[in-house]
């Protein structure tokens, strides 16, 4: 299984969360639920886990919550990125049910899954994300404070496998946590350049700067 743990200085393990217990709040289909488990049939030694969470970081301080305490956007809060189930998700301290998510399926028109160009289009709704690393929300103080920022490496993932496009190609994403709209994005194309020059199928990250540039590597 996965597991968070939150270990006091003494030692203590003073939270923790296992996703076992919270599977039916992934948004997984009949058919996503079938190949997970023949995906694990096949890899029971597999030490990266079946969902594979590489961040748990959370939120901090935000103005989703300073203008609404009542948001399921609370500091306290834990954002979680599943690089197997192309699912981010936000779990309720106080309860350990997941409150929001993006992923693991996205709506999107035949041939269309992978829109990694239309920058002149944003906002826009978020499309397939696959093997993402370090969503965080961009802290207070820096441009685009309380957006979800987001390395979308588009490597292969998902239960079953997400359609992505003919050419690999990965982009950074800034999404508006309370449309699911991306408002900002750098993909290879934006800077007019083939998409597999800009491409890691896995690990990577971005952030935030204060003068609003934005660091990726």
């Amino acid at each position: 299984d996965q597991g968070i743990y939150e270990v006091a200085p003494d030692g203590r393990i003073v939270w923790e969360w296992k996703a076992g217990d919270h599977l039916d709040e992934l948004g997984f289909t009949a058919e996503g639920f079938e190949y997970l488990r023949r995906s694990v049939a096949r890899q029971p030694d597999n030490v990266w886990g079946y969902l594979e969470i590489n961040s748990a970081k959370t939120l901090g301080p935000n103005h989703w919550h300073r203008d609404d305490p009542d948001t399921v956007f609370h500091p306290d809060n834990i954002l979680i990125s599943s690089r197997k189930a192309n699912v981010i998700a936000l779990i309720d301290r106080a309860s350990g049910q997941i409150v929001w998510r993006l992923g693991p399926y996205f709506d999107a028109e035949p041939g269309a899954e992978h829109q990694r160009i239309n920058s002149h289009s944003l906002p826009r709704p978020l499309d397939q994300i696959s093997g993402q690393h370090n969503p965080h929300f961009i802290a207070d103080g820096l441009p685009g404070a309380g957006n979800l920022l987001v390395f979308d490496n588009q490597g292969g993932a998902g239960y079953p496998p997400a359609p992505l496009g003919i050419y690999a190609g990965s982009r950074v994403l800034e999404i508006d946590p309370s449309t699911k709209q991306i408002v900002w994005q750098y993909t290879a194309e934006d800077s007019g350049r083939p998409p597999w020059t800009f491409y890691s199928s896995f690990v990577s990250n971005a952030q935030r700067l204060p003068n609003g540039n934005t660091l990726i590597t």
